[in-house]
């Protein structure tokens, strides 16, 4: 996946870089500030996810891939983003919410 500075480069080359203030420029900059958003919030989910992973290594004695499969499987499970699973792990572990027994099956 390229980078939105690389697909600018490549579109326009190094010496043709479009006019501050064209249309191309002005859609050019929306893009990597949604490509800018969109990573800062894939690396704040990040973090959620791999604490996640490593209550449920902890809890079950089981590898990181083992871990992400329970959050996957519960994903799945419930029509929920692993990131939102993953985030209703911690707030129970942190007690600020508590998951049902059928919301987290035991892990066989």
């Amino acid at each position: 996946m390229q980078s939105g500075i690389t697909r600018v480069m490549g579109q326009f080359g190094a010496g043709a870089v479009p006019a501050v203030g064209s249309s191309t420029c002005s859609t050019e900059l929306d893009d990597l500030r949604a490509e800018v958003r969109q990573l800062r919030e894939a690396l704040a989910y990040r973090a959620v996810i791999e604490q996640a992973k490593g209550v449920l290594m902890a809890v079950h004695g089981c590898t990181a891939e083992a871990a992400f499969q329970i959050l996957a499987d519960q994903s799945q499970h419930t029509n929920t983003k692993v990131r939102e699973v993953a985030q209703q792990l911690m707030d129970s572990v942190r007690g600020t919410s508590a998951p049902t027994a059928s919301r987290w099956p035991r892990r066989r």
